[in-house]
């Protein structure tokens, strides 16, 4: 039944996209509520719950060893295939990163419940998050046909830092974005309290908050749904989605059933290596100009496959339960 709520809402963002009811700056103003506000406070809620112990290290690990794993696979297939330098680009920033946040919180809590979301937490900021503006900077820099563009989770947040700070050296702007992304600094904030006494209004102010996470997320999500793709960039999608749903979930249970890594964690790890293509990677192929209408797709196509893909890591997940 969650995982029903969650299609309505993709469902709903996209036909509003679809019927011309939102415009560009209705969407960025959503994007901007749940980066300052929602993602925030539900980190600020869930982190001082959980028990700090050796196991919080593996869904980072997972995070960061997934991106060589699914980088190789694009190497090799491009060379196989030989697809050109923009397609390579492209594919190396939607197969490497996945939407663990604004698909993954709520799916995970659909699946596993609020009390899981401390570990998706962690994969996704100290994992998916610092990886993507790292080695996605990386990606950005060696592929780009357009000016490059040093990023955080938000291209919008990171445009509006590009503005104020315009001759701050690259590498500066970079450690700034990333200690000034405000889900980042809620991180920081949150391991430092620890488990100190919150008041209880707080907590649920942050909890009203977190309530608003399923439908504001899965509605731009929905938002960027594109399905029209050019023949030339279909073999590339296909492989795109395979790689990115199949073949690094695969690999991630290998290793947890490989290191008998078993709990909720584990699972939580699992499920967010199944994550579809990354809405924000995709933004930055799309700016960088590097195979668009690809990029685009693979956000479309990444969310009907995880209607089928998700059901199935869910089962397989009993297997380290």
């Amino acid at each position: 039944m969650n995982f029903l709520i969650i299609i309505i809402f993709v469902s709903l963002g996209w036909a509003a996209k679809y019927y011309h009811l939102t415009k560009v700056k209705h969407t960025n103003l959503l994007n901007r509520y749940i980066i300052y506000v929602c993602l925030p406070a539900i980190i600020l809620l869930k982190i001082p719950q959980l028990n700090i112990d050796q196991n919080m290290i593996f869904p980072v690990i997972m995070a960061w060893l997934l991106v060589p794993v699914a980088a190789i696979s694009v190497l090799v297939l491009t060379r196989i295939f030989g697809w050109s330098k923009e397609i390579l680009g492209c594919l190396l920033l939607v197969v490497c990163f996945g939407n663990t946040s604004f698909v993954g919180f709520p799916i995970i809590q659909a699946f596993y419940g609020e009390q899981a979301l401390g570990y998706a937490v962690i994969y996704d900021q100290v994992g998916s998050f610092l990886s993507l503006a790292i080695i996605g900077n990386l990606f950005l820099v060696k592929y780009s046909t357009a000016p490059n563009r040093y990023i955080t989770n938000s291209d919008n947040y990171s445009t509006t830092l590009n503005k104020r700070q315009p001759n701050v050296p690259p590498i500066a702007t970079f450690v700034i974005k990333v200690f000034s992304f405000p889900p980042f600094i809620a991180l920081i904030i949150a391991f430092l309290i620890g488990d100190s006494y919150i008041p209880q209004i707080i907590q649920n102010s942050f909890w009203l908050i977190s309530l608003t996470l399923v439908p504001a997320t899965m509605f731009l999500v929905g938002s960027y749904f594109q399905l029209k793709i050019p023949t030339e960039f279909v073999k590339p999608l296909g492989w795109a989605i395979v790689i990115k749903m199949l073949l690094t979930p695969a690999f991630a249970l290998l290793l947890l059933l490989s290191f008998d890594q078993h709990g909720l964690y584990s699972q939580v790890t699992f499920m967010e290596a199944a994550m579809p293509p990354m809405v924000s990677a995709s933004i930055l192929a799309i700016h960088a100009n590097l195979a668009p209408k690809l990029a685009a797709a693979a956000v479309g196509y990444g969310l009907i496959m995880a209607i089928f893909v998700i059901p199935l890591v869910y089962w397989l997940s009993n297997l380290i339960k």
